[in-house]
């Protein structure tokens, strides 16, 4: 740990957390993927596509009206 000092604040630089047992393997694995995961995921990417692609581009034609 280092300590910095400002003139009007001092403050320690964190520490990096240490293990104190061994890593759990099974809970370090990601969860198996599902039908309705994915099912969840396809919907996901449409709305995010379709609000991308309904998002109008900036124009000098239409910035007159969007700035105002």
């Amino acid at each position: 740990q280092s300590i910095y000092i400002s003139s009007r604040l001092a403050f320690k630089t964190p520490t990096p957390p240490t293990l104190d047992r061994e890593p759990n393997n099974s809970a370090d694995q990601k969860p198996s993927t599902t039908a309705a995961s994915n099912k969840i995921d396809k919907l996901e990417q449409t709305i995010l596509k379709t609000a991308i692609e309904t998002i109008p581009l900036l124009t000098i034609d239409n910035y007159l009206l969007w700035k105002n």
